[in-house]
């Protein structure tokens, strides 16, 4: 996939290469899942035994960031499956990438719900670029809104 594959709008936030908006994209998507986190944690501690909340909310929190990693590609350019697919296999890959450093003793998951959770890390970037993307009638009904 070449840099010409993912044409961008010409918004001043989106003007630029294709590598900066997807890396623009992971830092959201990586901002979005601290606030998540530390929301989840917050919550998790408030509650009688930590434990048994903790997951849920670290899930939530992946995939609500993949979605804003997705959604943040998908109001810059104009493929947005193509966008939605390349921003959310990148932050499977950076996901994969921090799985790989040893914690304390907690158990994973088994090898075919591993591989669908990261399917699913794909989907929901796709799903927020989907949700994320600019729909050409919008614009024309606020126009004619300010004009009466």
């Amino acid at each position: 996939m070449n840099a010409k594959s993912i044409r961008t709008r010409s918004t001043p936030a989106a003007q630029g290469s294709v590598i900066g908006l997807y890396a623009r994209s992971i830092l959201l998507g990586g901002a979005a899942a601290v606030l998540l986190l530390l929301i989840g944690t917050a919550i998790c501690y408030a509650q009688p035994d930590p434990a048994a909340a903790l997951k849920p909310f670290a899930l939530t929190a992946l995939y609500l960031s993949a979605a804003v990693c997705g959604l943040s590609v998908g109001r810059a350019s104009e493929r947005i499956l193509i966008a939605g697919a390349g921003a959310g296999g990148l932050y499977c890959l950076l996901v994969t990438a921090l799985s790989l450093i040893p914690a304390s003793d907690t158990p994973g998951y088994s090898l075919g719900i591993s591989i669908a959770m990261h399917i699913g890390i794909i989907a929901a970037a796709l799903a927020g670029a989907w949700l994320g993307r600019r729909r050409p009638g919008r614009k024309s009904i606020s126009r004619k809104k300010r004009r009466r």
